[in-house]
């Protein structure tokens, strides 16, 4: 029984890792995006979206339930 919490830990902790460094890379090329633009494009809506996300993810992995998160805190970051 213990092994199974172990390991459902541990995919939970790879899967968030995973979803942060595809988060990081998404919002490297938005901004790569929006220099080469020159600005002529506001993607900064995109970047708050993504980040957005990436907290949401964090709060998720950290909180005591996978399933929900303390919206107040969530709005506050």
């Amino acid at each position: 029984m213990q092994s199974l919490v172990e390991e459902k830990d541990y995919l939970m902790k790879e899967f968030s890792h995973r979803a942060k460094n595809n988060l990081a890379m998404i919002l490297a090329l938005i901004r790569l995006k929006s220099t080469v633009l020159e600005n002529r494009v506001d993607l900064s809506d995109i970047e708050r979206h993504i980040e957005a996300i990436n907290i949401l993810n964090t709060r998720l992995y950290q909180g005591s339930s996978f399933s929900s998160i303390n919206l107040h805190t969530y709005l506050q970051e």
